[in-house]
């Protein structure tokens, strides 16, 4: 049992440390502490209040400067959330709760092959995108863990990556997919669920709405006319996507692994009730639909009918670019199908018709193709075009494709 304090002994704490303070008969003061794990010490001074620093001061020398660092900072959190009535343990609960870390742990490379493997679920031309837009960030950050990327490090990684690419909508459509990709990782658990990922609460980078070309009437002629004459691959899905408002995924897919029934086939094309069945596993938005198949479509394409598919091949894009280039005419990205829906448009009674054709919105046909310049009379010699030649009247009399002439269908 400790000695019994007198009546004259001044008490007081200092980091949980208990200080006795009383005055000796010399007139000066005396202080004694105890440090946990010293022996018993003592400090004076002139008087109470410098007595008392004093042993303070020794207590702040003696005590492990880590321990007393700690100490310090858990008075400063005290003293700032007194004046809230949060204790220091609720706090510290509040932070765990809001901080928690992901269930499951995965590199930006292991996070990116499972969300590619997802995204091929929606259609090949999706995942080839996805798959070309995430390689930067694969790039710079392949390693590490999705879940240790910070906010500043990915708009460094973004400012730099501006300076790369070539087009301000390149550098959205990079953000999108990397977007995306940290969605997928908060959704599925590599990422804390109850908040917005880095991806997310970065700027989105500004960029001009794409323009949408369209062909004129003898750009069109000149078209067909060398599609038809050098009976070239692609020709006539070109001709369906020109006039039918079908989209070139439609007529192609580039899928390896895609069947071929889930392209457009000869089978489609029902001239009967003169309308081309899009079916829902051939639609970009595996939507059916029926689309346009309008009369000078049905008769340039009535003498090659065949079976199977419009178009077997693998690239049908290279395929219209082949034609255009052989025929003098500059390609227009899309333009094939954006000439046919502005043309439409101008003859239709409403955007509601061309919307279910094309298979879009009516908000998309009105925001995208209503207003570009073009006149009703160009829409009414659209919608006249046919090849002025038969198909392979332009081979020459050696091409062994000649021979190919005598049996339907014809070069597909």
């Amino acid at each position: 049992m400790g000695r019994p304090r007198k009546p004259s002994t001044v008490s007081h704490t200092f980091r949980g440390i208990e200080i006795s303070l009383y005055p000796r008969k010399r007139g000066d003061w005396e202080a004694g502490f105890t440090i946990p794990g010293q022996d018993r010490d003592k400090a004076t001074g002139p008087n109470e209040r410098e007595c008392r620093e004093a042993a303070v001061e020794k207590i702040r020398k003696a005590w492990d400067p880590v321990v007393m660092e700690a100490r310090r900072d858990e008075d400063r959190a005290r003293e700032i959330l007194e004046p809230l009535g949060v204790t220091l343990t609720e706090s510290a609960r509040f932070y765990v709760a809001e901080h928690k870390q992901p269930e499951i742990s995965a590199t930006v490379s292991e996070l990116r092959d499972r969300w590619l493997i997802k995204m091929k679920t929606h259609s090949w031309n999706h995942y080839r995108s996805c798959r070309q837009r995430t390689t930067h960030i694969l790039t710079k950050f392949g390693g590490r863990q999705i879940s240790s990327l910070t906010l500043a490090e990915m708009n460094n990684y973004q400012d730099e990556l501006e300076l790369e690419v070539e087009t301000k909508r390149t550098l959205r459509n990079i953000h999108d997919a990397n977007q995306s990709m940290f969605i997928f990782g908060r959704k599925r658990g590599y990422l804390a669920e109850d908040r917005l990922t880095v991806a997310e609460r970065m700027d989105r980078p500004i960029a001009e709405a794409g323009k949408k070309g369209i062909f004129n009437t003898e750009e069109g002629q000149m078209l067909l006319d060398t599609g038809w004459g050098y009976a070239m691959p692609g020709a006539i899905s070109m001709a369906v996507v020109m006039f039918g408002s079908t989209r070139s995924e439609e007529n192609s897919k580039q899928d390896p692994d895609a069947p071929m029934e889930r392209r457009i086939c000869w089978e489609d094309l029902d001239e009967v009730e003169k309308l081309i069945g899009i079916r829902p596993e051939v639609a970009k938005t595996r939507v059916g639909r029926d689309a346009g198949f309008p009369p000078n479509l049905r008769k340039m394409l009535r003498p090659l009918r065949g079976t199977g598919p419009l178009y077997t091949g693998k690239r049908l894009d290279l395929a219209f670019a082949a034609i255009a280039r052989r025929a003098g005419v500059p390609w227009k990205f899309n333009g094939l199908r954006h000439s046919c829906i502005t043309y439409d448009m101008l003859l239709a009674p409403n955007a509601t018709e061309v919307a279910n054709r094309s298979g879009n919105s009516v908000e998309v046909i009105e925001r995208c193709y209503r207003n570009i310049k073009a006149k009703r009379k160009d829409a009414v010699g659209w919608f006249k075009l046919r090849p002025r030649v038969a198909w392979g009247a332009w081979l020459a009399p050696d091409d062994p494709r000649r021979q190919e002439l005598t049996s339907l269908p014809l070069m597909r």
